[in-house]
């Protein structure tokens, strides 16, 4: 972690990948929590797509930090009472929440405690909010999936962090950040699982290839947990 922190810091604009390793989590073991996600209804509506190309849930937390650096609030502030379908067609981020079960998981706390660590390091923040997705793309032989369909783009947040949980019959998929002006490519990798990458979400910009199937007779898997994460004070 030391040596990731180091990497970080030494750049202007933040970018780095790391591995389960660097973040002390086991992040294929959360695999479990992917199989049951709902359709995400309204990228099949805005693409009319004959077949389900992605899957997700989400969570919002409430995060706050002392002056050491200790983290003293993980405050969920998103429930299923706010989640309504009508919405979902019309806006790309209300989604159902993330299981009890998942939430619970020791992978994903440690996934989130020690990537937010990372975020601490270089900012030195007190309060945040974070938007957490769990996000399934499938591909088939007559229809590619596009992890990011916008294209290469910004969130608008300080940091953005990516992190690949499973990948079965997956060809492509191939992680690209781009520098301020979307010129220069800084970063390009097709990531298994167990790795992710942490990037400032504010100046930098981040795309995902399309994927298709190694064996175009069952369907291409691929699944990431990521979050976005938004500095307040």
């Amino acid at each position: 972690m030391n040596k990731l922190v180091q990497h970080l810091k030494s750049m202007k604009h933040p970018y780095g990948m790391f591995t389960h390793s660097d973040i002390n989590t086991d992040l294929r073991a959360l695999k479990k929590h992917f199989d049951d996600l709902p359709t995400d209804e309204y990228l099949q509506k805005k693409f009319n797509l004959s077949k389900v190309m992605r899957k997700r849930r989400m969570m919002q937390y409430n995060v706050e930090y002392d002056d050491q650096g200790k983290l003293t609030q993980l405050q969920e502030n998103y429930t299923l009472k706010e989640y309504d379908e009508t919405k979902q067609l019309q806006y790309a981020k209300i989604y159902q929440e993330i299981t009890p079960e998942m939430k619970i998981d020791q992978n994903f706390i440690s996934f989130l405690r020690n990537t937010l660590q990372l975020t601490w390091e270089l900012k030195n923040f007190k309060k945040a909010s974070l938007s957490v997705h769990a996000v399934r793309t499938i591909s088939y032989e007559d229809q590619e999936a596009q992890p990011t369909p916008e294209g290469p783009h910004q969130d608008g947040v300080d940091f953005e962090v990516i992190a690949i949980v499973n990948k079965f019959n997956c060809l492509g998929a191939e992680s690209y950040i781009y520098s301020p002006d979307k010129k220069n490519l800084l970063f390009e990798m097709t990531l298994d699982p167990g790795e992710g990458y942490i990037i400032d979400g504010l100046n930098l910009w981040n795309y995902a290839t399309p994927h298709k199937p190694v064996d175009p007779t069952k369907e291409g898997i691929r699944d990431i947990v990521g979050y976005l994460l938004r500095i307040k004070e």
